[in-house]
């Protein structure tokens, strides 16, 4: 549903009917004109360009904006840029590879005083050789045009929804992908109810309020949970509705099986131990425990373990929280630990999940400048049925010659 004009250019990449010009050679760009439509002060607009370089060398862009020629206003503060791979990180230069198109991020942010009008301006891209081969520089113009107004345009739109494989006694998650084509900012909010294929109703008034939503901003995130504990095992059916500013965008049903417990196979695996701070005398370090959900079904998964110093146990040792991890997913489970003395530690420990736990993995540090050998080994877990599946993969690295205390910073092992 839209209240008033539609957005048009407004989204994270060129528009869909932008083409790339046929047979360019050397450099280029398209769209040929960046417009944003129907804008409102102070909200930011995001919109998109791509850069072309078909020579056979990488090749260095600049690029900056020019003010409104016809009016003199300096609507070149307005415009900023990223790549599309770094979208938070502002740039002003970016390399494209050879033969090989780059994918810029423009962003608008129109101020609370402009006045509602037009504007025009540019923005030009200096392209020139990284290898020093060619001194000469080519510029590249494209158009760049802005309305300001008014008026509001509401225009959210839902597209996939979909949830997770679930037990009983398991969190249902919804999942959606929502894009929002208005030219303000918008807090969505979904709205469902749950009822068994036969129309009995189980949960009601269920909400999800979202984070704020920029204009053209578009993700795919979790907007409802219910929890299934003592339900009965069946098909079930999430009947919804997408609001924003008091208005419905949306509405439709999907359908979820809740199985049996013990239905669907648990699977997991420590795919590596990080050590972090100085690991020396007197300090607290942390290990980040990286673990993958292979199974069928969402797990809840908490690393808990023993450190040593030789063959002395100093402590036992916990992550400091279960972390939800999804169905092929893999979380970072965080370990702190109080390091006495210096000298050669074990961390031993495996991760439980769901009634599962993985077979152990051990990964070492040590101090005095000595080198040594750490292996992390990293195993499957219990599947449904408790049939034990063991895949065993070692990681092996040599610290190198260095004097105590050791340098702060990350050692993957």
């Amino acid at each position: 549903m839209a209240l008033g004009a539609g957005m048009g250019l407004l989204a994270s990449a060129p528009r869909a009917e932008a083409q790339r010009p046929p047979n360019v050679t050397g450099v280029g760009v398209y769209p040929s004109i960046v417009e944003v439509p129907s804008a409102l002060r102070g909200e930011r607009y995001e919109t998109g360009t791509v850069l072309i370089n078909t020579s056979a060398q990488p090749r260095k862009f600049t690029f900056a904006a020019e003010k409104d020629d016809k009016s003199g206003n300096d609507i070149a503060s307005w415009v900023s840029f990223a790549t599309a791979d770094a979208p938070a990180t502002l740039v002003t230069e970016a390399i494209a590879p050879a033969n090989s198109e780059l994918h810029i991020m423009v962003y608008v942010t129109v101020p609370s005083d402009a006045a509602s009008q037009g504007y025009s301006g540019a923005i030009t891209y200096a392209s020139a050789s990284t290898t020093g081969e060619s001194a000469v520089v080519l510029n590249i113009r494209q158009e760049l045009q802005i309305t300001v107004t008014g008026r509001q345009v509401l225009d959210v739109e839902l597209g996939d929804l979909f949830t997770n494989q679930i037990e009983v006694g398991q969190p249902l998650s919804v999942q959606a992908r929502i894009v929002n084509r208005s030219n303000v900012s918008v807090n969505p909010t979904i709205v469902a109810s749950i009822h068994s294929v036969s129309g009995a109703e189980v949960a009601r008034d269920l909400q999800g309020r979202l984070d704020r939503f920029r204009p053209s901003e578009e993700k795919t995130l979790p907007v409802l949970e219910w929890d299934s504990k003592n339900q009965q095992p069946g098909d079930y059916v999430v009947e919804y509705r997408l609001l924003a500013q008091g208005v419905e965008f949306a509405k439709g049903a999907t359908p979820f099986t809740l199985a049996p417990f013990g239905t669907l196979s648990r699977a997991g695996e420590i795919e590596g131990i990080t050590f972090h701070g100085s690991l020396s005398a007197g300090s607290t370090s942390r290990a980040d425990v990286v673990f993958k959900n292979t199974g069928r079904i969402d797990a809840r998964a908490k690393f808990e373990g023993e450190l040593y110093r030789g063959s002395t146990l100093l402590t036992p040792v916990e992550s400091r929280s279960e972390v939800l991890a999804r169905a092929g997913e893999e979380v970072t489970l965080q370990v702190f630990f109080p390091v006495e003395k210096n000298g050669k530690h074990e961390l031993r420990g495996h991760v439980t999940f769901e009634g599962a736990r993985t077979e152990e993995a051990t990964a070492t540090f040590g101090e005095g400048g000595l080198p040594f050998i750490g292996t992390v080994p990293s195993t499957s877990v219990l599947a449904a049925g408790g049939a034990l599946v063991v895949a065993l993969v070692t990681a092996v690295v040599m610290l190198r010659r260095r004097p105590a205390p050791a340098q702060t910073g990350g050692r993957r092992v």
